[in-house]
């Protein structure tokens, strides 16, 4: 069920040894800031509708898969240690920086991927956040291969360039 004994505290750390979040355990968290520890498996929307700006991952978890709509989230910190994610200027990647994971749905400004990244993922984009345009514009390289379908559901950019892309 919900946690909601966290939901008072600005920053929330689950506790070492626990390594699943059940579904809704940390939705409608108030708080800044979740620090996933030492956690492996995130359940179906584990992590749903908080006021999170920040999430820091640890070394365990594989995916993100029980991240659901976040408004607020700005920042993605990944533990050096992941062998599976890495974030690079808050911006959540594979290992080897091939795909784009998520973007956070509250930062803002121009984004230009990365080169390397050959992949967008599903969802990458997305933002349930009324009141925000997550991005101004997003360029993309030449060596972007592939959109995953629903990668930009409801997200609130202003405009993507896909004019160098030729591999799509």
């Amino acid at each position: 069920g919900r946690n909601t004994a966290c939901s008072t505290y600005p920053t929330y750390k689950v506790p070492d040894g626990v390594t699943t979040v059940l579904g809704n355990s940390l939705s409608g968290f108030k708080g800044t800031e979740i620090d996933l520890n030492e956690v492996a498996t995130v359940k179906d929307q584990a992590i749903f509708n908080t006021s999170m700006q920040t999430l820091r991952i640890g070394n365990n978890l594989e995916n993100l898969n029980g991240i659901g709509s976040n408004g607020l989230l700005t920042n993605i910190i990944i533990d050096e240690g992941n062998p599976y994610m890495q974030s690079v200027d808050g911006v959540l990647f594979n290992n080897d920086k091939t795909s784009l994971i998520l973007y956070p749905e509250a930062k803002t400004g121009d984004y230009t991927l990365p080169k390397g990244v050959k992949k967008i993922e599903s969802r990458a984009f997305r933002s349930f956040n009324t009141k925000n345009t997550t991005a101004s514009k997003i360029t993309c390289h030449a060596e972007l291969e592939e959109i995953a379908g629903y990668a930009f559901y409801s997200a609130r950019v202003n405009s993507i360039d896909l004019s160098s892309c030729k591999n799509l």
